[in-house]
């Protein structure tokens, strides 16, 4: 009689850049679903991985899809008021585009004043900001925000701010991008990798002119290209979950 071993490979892809918005790995469509990541469990019980709009869980503040839509579908009603945009294909499904003449605000809100935050998004930016100037993803005004150089990097601004190196930002690309702020420490993300930390602290009250997606908050720093997949927390994610959200 002779034995059979059947030996099982599993292999893990990590998804960086396509350079095509209009277009996604075959291999990346099913493995990369949201809903296959939020049943993921790391080590220490947390679910890594982005969670599903329309969840309850009071962590999730802002959660934003862009599936043919521009609302806020979280536990959390924010008042979001948006013009001048379209919806193409994202790096998940649907994702929102933007360009200069887009604003896209958000009433101020207390349930975005957080003494620690995370901010997470897939971008695919079509241009980056002219010399000297910059392209706003996220802005809570005053309080924190994730910011486009001229230069390629990307910062998450705070009490402080973090900046990435130069050249991260690679245009016609998608890019996970990932800020983290608490009492401790200020984190940055590219793709799951942390690429940048400085000092924590507890940030500052913001004032009432509220949040921009794609810009400045109150205005100007307009970002042109593809935001997919937004995601806004009242902590500081782990390593492991901004890993899982970027497919890593």
């Amino acid at each position: 009689m002779r034995a059979l071993a059947l030996v099982a490979l599993t292999g893990c892809t990590q998804l960086f850049g396509l350079s095509d918005p209009g277009r996604r790995d075959a291999a990346a469509s099913d493995a990369s679903d949201g809903a296959t990541l939020d049943m993921a469990q790391d080590a220490t019980g947390d679910a890594p991985g982005p969670q599903a709009c329309g969840n309850t869980d009071p962590a999730l503040i802002g959660c934003f899809d862009f599936e043919d839509s521009v609302e806020n579908v979280s536990p959390y009603i924010l008042s979001v008021v948006a013009s001048n945009y379209t919806f193409g294909t994202g790096r998940l499904g649907k994702a929102v585009h933007m360009d200069a003449t887009t604003s896209f605000v958000i009433a101020d809100n207390a349930s975005l004043d957080q003494a620690s935050v995370t901010v997470e998004m897939w971008i695919y930016v079509e241009a980056l900001p002219a010399t000297g100037a910059r392209m706003g993803l996220w802005d809570t005004d005053g309080q924190y925000g994730v910011f486009l150089r001229d230069t390629g990097a990307f910062y998450c601004s705070n009490l402080a701010g973090v900046a990435s190196a130069d050249g991260v930002i690679t245009i016609n690309t998608w890019l996970h991008v990932g800020c983290t702020s608490d009492t401790t420490a200020v984190t940055q993300y590219a793709n799951g990798i942390v690429t940048g930390t400085g000092a924590g602290g507890v940030l500052a009250t913001a004032p009432a002119t509220g949040s921009a997606i794609g810009g400045n908050a109150p205005s100007g720093d307009r970002f042109v290209g593809y935001i997919d997949s937004l995601r806004v927390y009242n902590y500081a994610r782990s390593a492991a979950q901004i890993c899982a959200s970027a497919g890593c």
